[in-house]
């Protein structure tokens, strides 16, 4: 029985942007490249317990502001 991975979250390290990746099965798939600017150089960490709500509140206030 496969063993679910916990989230991932990837940040750029030449840009900041930060996004939590939710694992759907035992493998981990994750981006190349960052989505914002296309840099490859991605710090790869467990997501804590609040790196999910803070990146959901965070792209809201993005989308409301216009962005």
């Amino acid at each position: 029985m496969p063993i679910p991975a916990p989230p991932m979250k990837l940040t750029c390290r030449s840009c900041g942007c930060r996004h939590v990746y939710p694992q759907r099965s035992d493998a981990v798939v994750l981006p190349g490249e960052c989505a914002a600017c296309g840099s490859e150089d991605l710090e790869r960490t467990v997501a804590g317990p609040l790196d999910g709500a803070a990146a959901l509140a965070e792209l809201t206030l993005h989308r409301l502001k216009g962005g």
